[in-house]
């Protein structure tokens, strides 16, 4: 039996121990945190509870907006949530550089109501890929 306790308190220090957020970490205002980053040329942001461990979205999409260096004007993009419900991604391909400010919004509803619920969060980062 002594052999077994040392190797379940590793598995329990594991589970305890913070996962690892992939792409750039935002804290989110309600708790857990948001990993952004571009995978495969287009955009991907997934969701983790507060001790860094991936979950399911608790939102239907989220719209991005960014001023490229490539041209004058504002490129917006809506992502919606991928099959397996855990990230919200997008099919269009960005074009690099991947060095600019990026707000995101995520919508918990799929069209607007009368008091402006469902744009849920809204954050603007430094993006950089």
């Amino acid at each position: 039996a002594e052999p077994a306790e040392p190797a379940k308190k590793a598995d329990a220090a594991k589970k305890d121990a913070p996962g690892k957020i992939e792409g750039i970490e935002i804290a989110r205002a309600k708790g857990g945190f948001l990993g952004v980053q571009i995978v495969d040329s287009s955009f991907k942001i997934t969701f983790y509870d507060a001790k860094k461990k991936p979950v399911a979205a608790d939102v239907l999409r989220a719209l991005l907006r960014w001023d490229p260096k490539y041209k004058v004007g504002q490129e917006r993009l809506v992502l919606n949530r991928s099959d397996d419900g855990k990230s919200l991604a997008s099919p269009r391909n960005i074009r690099p550089p991947y060095l600019f400010k990026l707000t995101i919004v995520l919508l918990q509803e799929a069209a607007g109501t009368e008091d402006g619920t469902a744009a849920g969060e809204t954050y603007v980062i430094d993006f950089k890929a």
